[in-house]
């Protein structure tokens, strides 16, 4: 962590991005001591980067609760921004692009086209998925059709409803 700052610090511009912050921000309430020095240092880091220019400090959490208080403080990450899953229309979209873009690295046809109704039935499926559920739902039906052996044929709407089974659900 304290070399992302001080690259960033060198290196301007820059952003510098912490994914799962909570794993390494939780609040400090009950926490071990190691928890104390990493939040602190955080802090610290944080509150050195007021006076220079060029560098943005981003992060994400699926569980803003556990984060430490003092780095939603103005100054600090003070920016909240939710992202929620996508829409059925959203969800759509999101198969398109990730079916387009295997079928781009594959350099022909792998899936049917499917209709309004097989539209309607895949998304009702993958309801409550995220996009990266929804990227692991194409590769799991392209690694069963490689897995399989079968080397013609398109993957069908329901072969996609099938490999969302599991997908995006607690375990």
């Amino acid at each position: 962590m304290q070399q992302a700052f001080d690259w960033a610090r060198r290196d301007r511009p820059a952003v510098v991005f912490f994914d799962e912050l909570d794993a390494i921000a939780r609040s400090r309430d009950d926490a071990h001591e190691a928890t104390h020095r990493i939040v602190s240092t955080f802090l610290e880091n944080l509150d050195g980067l007021e006076a220079v220019e060029g560098v943005i400090v981003l992060a994400a959490t699926n569980r803003p609760e556990a984060v430490d208080e003092a780095l939603t403080r103005p100054g600090r990450f003070d920016r909240l921004v939710e992202v929620p899953l996508p829409s059925a229309s959203g969800r759509r979209r999101i198969f398109e692009i990730h079916m387009a873009k295997a079928e781009s690295r594959a350099r022909r046809q792998l899936f049917e086209q499917p209709t309004d109704a097989d539209w309607q039935a895949l998304t009702a499926a993958t309801a409550g998925f995220s996009g990266a559920d929804i990227a692991e739902c194409v590769r799991r039906v392209l690694e069963v059709r490689v897995r399989s052996g079968a080397t013609s044929g398109v993957i069908s709407t329901e072969e996609l409803i099938r490999s969302a089974d599991g997908i995006g659900r607690p375990f």
